[in-house]
């Protein structure tokens, strides 16, 4: 018997005003369900920031960080440089501990980019921090089966399987990520857009394009 389900985070702390709070985690929650009812999970990759953050993004791009403490264990002597994406509740979490802990008196933001575009520009590998340090309601390492296929692994396991059991993955990067690559979800209608240039992007399957007979 599988443990039950960890409570999801609660979002929107950051945020004082009650009505604007609402107005996110509502976004938040239709994001997710979006995300969940058309299969976008591996899709549609996003990252959390502050406002104040997202100012120095849209003026350098997004900057690839020291990150080789995220690496699988044997990889970690090695000097890597990325930035780290997830599910959306993943990135409203880090959205909210940067805009009240890092950049007081700013808000929280959420960036959205296709895996398209960042396998383009990066690799992408799992997320080894989340295995050391899980945050509570956004991985299934509560389930000791999941925690001990985590215990090991190399660069080699598929960074679609980190999304699934950590609901994070590590994209491996030397150059920063430019503003026009990447879309700032401020409402569902920003949402709404970059799911409709997925539409345009993803290819059919094969029986899907294959003629009737």
């Amino acid at each position: 018997m599988r443990p039950p389900k960890a409570e999801r985070p609660a979002h929107g702390y950051s945020i004082p005003d009650g009505e604007a709070r609402q107005a996110w985690t509502a976004m938040i929650d239709a994001v997710r369900q979006r995300v969940a009812a058309e299969g976008l999970a591996d899709v549609i990759l996003f990252h959390g920031t502050s406002e104040r953050a997202l100012d120095g993004i849209a003026i350098e791009g997004m900057e690839a960080i020291e990150c080789s403490h995220a690496l699988p264990p044997d990889d970690r002597d090695d000097e890597r440089f990325g930035t780290f994406w997830g599910s959306i509740d993943t990135a409203a979490t880090y959205a909210d501990d940067t805009a009240a802990e890092r950049h007081e008196d700013s808000l929280p933001v959420i960036i959205a980019i296709h895996v398209s575009t960042l396998e383009w520009l990066a690799s992408i590998v799992p997320d080894g921090a989340t295995v050391d340090f899980p945050l509570d309601g956004l991985t299934l390492l509560h389930d000791p089966d999941v925690a001990a296929y985590w215990s090991d692994f190399g660069m080699t396991r598929p960074w679609r399987e980190s999304l699934r059991d950590l609901g994070a993955v590590l994209a491996l990067h030397g150059q920063n990520i430019h503003i026009d690559d990447m879309t700032v979800i401020r409402s569902m209608d920003d949402f709404d857009l970059v799911v409709e240039e997925t539409r345009k992007t993803r290819q059919p399957s094969a029986a899907a394009a294959a003629p009737a007979i």
